[in-house]
C-alpha cells in the first residue's frame, strides 16, 4: 500500500517533454518514441520531401539518414535502385536507394546503401529515376547539437502510462 500511495504522490511530478520545434537553421526536430528524436528538413522543388537522420538513446548517435520522395513511378518495398547524390555541388557520388516504405499518398521513405558524408554539407541534390530534390543541408551540425543535447537529457520525451505490472498493491 505504501507503495502504491507514494507512486500516486509522484505522478504528476514525472518530468516528459514532448518534442517538436524548428531550428534557426529550419531543421525539425521531433520526438516518435519516449527516446528517440527525428531530424528533418524539407526539400526545395518539393517541401513535401525531406532528408532526415535518428538520434536514439542511450547512444545519442546522429544514424540511419533517411530521404522521403514524392514520384508517380511504380516501385516496391524491399527493392533497390541506383541514384546520385552531389554533395555541395561536388561530382556526383553514385549510390543504392533501399525502399523502405512506399506510401498511397506517392511519397516513397529510402535509405541510401552507403553515401558521401553529409554532416558539413550545405547543398545536397539527389537525382534518381524516380525524382529528383534539392535539400539546403546547411545548419546540419547544429541540429545534430542540439539533438544529442535533448538526448543527453534525463527527460523522456513523451509522458508514458505506468504499466499495470508494475503497480504493487
Amino acid at each position: 500500500m505504501k507503495r502504491l500511495f507514494t507512486l500516486l504522490l509522484f505522478s504528476p511530478f514525472l518530468i516528459y517533454a514532448e518534442v517538436d520545434l524548428v531550428t534557426l537553421d529550419n531543421w525539425n526536430i521531433s520526438n516518435t518514441t519516449e527516446h528517440n528524436l527525428f531530424i528533418s528538413k524539407q526539400g526545395e522543388i518539393n517541401p513535401n520531401n525531406f532528408i532526415g537522420f535518428q538520434m536514439n538513446r542511450p547512444f545519442c548517435i546522429c544514424a540511419n539518414p533517411v530521404f522521403n520522395l514524392k514520384t508517380d513511378y511504380e516501385i516496391k518495398e524491399g527493392s533497390t535502385f541506383e541514384a546520385t547524390i552531389a554533395v555541395d555541388l561536388s561530382k556526383p557520388f553514385s549510390i543504392f536507394f533501399k525502399i523502405l516504405k512506399v506510401f498511397e499518398s506517392g511519397s516513397v521513405f529510402l535509405r541510401p546503401m552507403s553515401f558521401p558524408s553529409l554532416t558539413d554539407s550545405k547543398v545536397v541534390e539527389v537525382k534518381s529515376k524516380i525524382a529528383n530534390e534539392l535539400f539546403l543541408t546547411s545548419g546540419m551540425q547544429h541540429a545534430m547539437d542540439s539533438s544529442k543535447s535533448m538526448c543527453e537529457s534525463d527527460y523522456y520525451f513523451e509522458y508514458i502510462e505506468p504499466k499495470a505490472a508494475e503497480l504493487d498493491v
